[in-house]
């Protein structure tokens, strides 16, 4: 009932497993009615009692052709109870034994994989680790899912080569289905935010990795066309794919495209919006200064102080277009 009833799954299986406790206290709690139990604990998702349940089943019956499923059950208890380096021996030692490679399921790719990827002994294991990964989402294409929720860790957790790495593989097994399109966002955003710490510490990155990232908002504004946000990021990374020596304003059509979607839209325009929209007329007056034209340039900035009328930004675009100066490019602060 729990799995038909998502909002309803803690309880029903906490309910489950306490009947399911009076039927093994009913019978001689024997090595295959205990392995049952801890099989019932995944599926009940209780990984802290599985992994004391299976502990203790691993010094019984050692040369049972079960025991297995023991070592596979510990080596994904420990994944889920964060115990990272412990889950890796254990999957390691479960693939060590199997002798029929027919009795190894999806799962057993994906919890080796995620684990190779959360080890940081070796730099060789994340790829590694992605192999396993693919290799359970052949056999089994809702393993997708777990994928995407893994990239995401990463991309919260600020390790944002390993999300890029791991959503690359996410849209590429999953171009359409279920949560594309936040894969799609969060794969370019780790994109930008990757490059522009690379660009800030002057590493000379490749822009190769906005492109990528540009690819997938295209992508989802395909399928989603009005997701502002989406729209916004185009623009800041194409503020940076184009010739920071002579920009061909790569950026404007974006922002323009931003500024169309929400100024007869005033619903729309929240507090974070408006800041968006000060960015968007500061980005295109200050292009249109570099091209010298100043009665757009004046225009957009005029807009941009009439959201906040102490800009410095457009303060000092106003000031510049009746002081003579050199003809810059004006690439205002990037986020």
């Amino acid at each position: 009932m729990g799995k038909s009833e998502p909002a309803n799954f803690d309880a029903k299986a906490a309910e489950a497993l306490t009947n399911y406790k009076k039927y093994l206290d009913l019978t001689d709690k024997s090595y295959d009615s205990r392995l049952r139990y801890a099989t019932f604990l995944f599926y009940a998702k209780d990984f802290k009692t599985l992994e004391q349940e299976t502990s203790e089943l691993a010094s019984l019956n050692q040369n049972d052709p079960k025991s297995l499923i023991v070592s596979r059950l510990r080596g994904y208890s420990a994944y889920e109870n964060k115990n990272y380096p412990q889950s890796l021996q254990y999957m390691k030692d479960f693939f060590a034994k199997v002798k029929d490679t027919s009795r190894i399921i999806s799962d057993d790719y994906m919890y080796l994989g995620k684990a190779l990827m959360k080890d940081s002994t070796d730099k060789n294991n994340d790829s590694l680790g992605l192999v396993n990964v693919i290799k359970a989402v052949n056999m089994d294409s809702t393993k997708v899912e777990a994928l995407a929720e893994l990239a995401k860790s990463y991309y919260d957790a600020k390790n944002y080569s390993k999300a890029i790495a791991t959503y690359t593989v996410v849209n590429r097994l999953n171009p359409d289905g279920k949560g594309s399109l936040y894969n799609y966002f969060y794969h370019a955003i780790a994109s930008y935010v990757s490059y522009y710490k690379a660009y800030v510490a002057k590493t000379n990155p490749s822009k190769d990795i906005l492109v990528k990232g540009d690819s997938s908002l295209a992508k989802l504004l395909k399928l989603a066309p009005s997701t502002l946000d989406a729209i916004l990021y185009r623009a800041r990374i194409n503020d940076f794919i184009d010739d920071e020596a002579a920009p061909k304003g790569l950026k404007i059509p974006f922002y323009q495209q931003y500024l169309d979607s929400v100024e007869t839209h005033v619903d729309r325009q929240t507090g974070p919006v408006k800041k968006n929209m000060v960015e968007a007329y500061n980005q295109i007056a200050g292009f249109a200064s570099y091209k010298e034209d100043k009665e757009k340039a004046k225009l957009f900035w005029d807009k941009s102080l009439a959201i906040d009328p102490s800009n410095a930004t457009a303060l000092e675009g106003i000031k510049s277009l009746t002081a003579p100066a050199p003809k810059t490019a004006a690439k205002p602060k990037k986020k």
